[in-house]
């Protein structure tokens, strides 16, 4: 009789499966058309990565993401959310895209919280700032609009809940450190350092002067001076001369 075959989603990871290798010798991932750049889900762990390479029966990761692990083991299930669409029908467009599967997408996320007293914070975790719950309790029971103040995030992955819901994760490369000298001028409450320009480095509201100074950035004074606040943590104040300081949003 006439042969066929049937593309599946989903699979069980066999031997020589480790990290960010799957294999799965029952499957045919170059003949399935699998391409560099799909989505794979391990559903034994709940991480999720990108392919990087196709080979056979076998698919190498660029990285897994958000499970518990991070990492392929043999018999793990695994799962390629697939993409079912026509020509030039764009991914993620509803109802082509299979609810409750992951689909690769950028995505941009705004999230400012006024705390009072000039105080803004920005994606702060709860445990920086003693206001920070209420900050958010406010700002979700206000009707202003948020603030323009996007983070741009690469490495994304949102799955339909239906048709008016989407839930979405995703990853960005860390902020560079600013570090230097504290100069003359910086107290408890002022940070200066004649070296550096701030304001060129993107330092801004809701930065954290690390530890032991603890402090978060209110707002910028001038290009080499900000005006912060020193959290309970803080077990030192800033002074000119040999203390050097580490600012990073969210921190160092």
């Amino acid at each position: 009789g006439d042969s066929y075959r049937l593309r599946t989603n989903t699979g069980i990871a066999g031997p020589g499966s480790a990290d960010l290798t799957l294999v799965d010798l029952t499957t045919d991932f170059v003949g399935g058309g699998v391409a560099v750049g799909d989505l794979v889900e391990n559903l034994g762990d709940g991480s999720t990565g990108r392919i990087s390479a196709v080979s056979g029966s076998a698919l190498s990761l660029s990285a897994l993401h958000f499970g518990r692990t991070n990492r392929f083991h043999g018999l793990d299930v695994y799962r390629l959310p697939r993409y079912n669409a026509a020509v030039n029908t764009r991914k993620g467009l509803l109802p082509v895209h299979e609810p409750g599967k992951r689909f690769a997408t950028g995505f941009g996320v705004t999230w400012d919280a006024p705390a009072g007293n000039g105080w803004v914070i920005t994606g702060m975790a709860p445990d920086l700032h003693p206001g920070y719950a209420a900050a958010a309790a406010a700002a979700l029971r206000s009707p202003a609009p948020a603030s323009p103040s996007a983070v741009n995030v690469e490495n994304g992955y949102c799955v339909w809940l239906n048709a008016q819901v989407v839930d979405c994760a995703g990853l960005r490369a860390p902020t560079p450190l600013v570090q230097g000298n504290a100069t003359s001028g910086s107290s408890a409450s002022v940070l200066t350092d004649d070296a550096r320009d701030f304001i060129a480095a993107g330092v801004k509201p809701g930065d954290l002067v690390a530890a032991p100074y603890n402090a978060i950035v209110t707002r910028a004074i001038s290009a080499t001076t900000l005006h912060v606040r020193q959290l309970p943590t803080a077990t030192r104040t800033l002074a000119p001369g040999a203390d050097t300081v580490c600012a990073s949003p969210p921190g160092c």
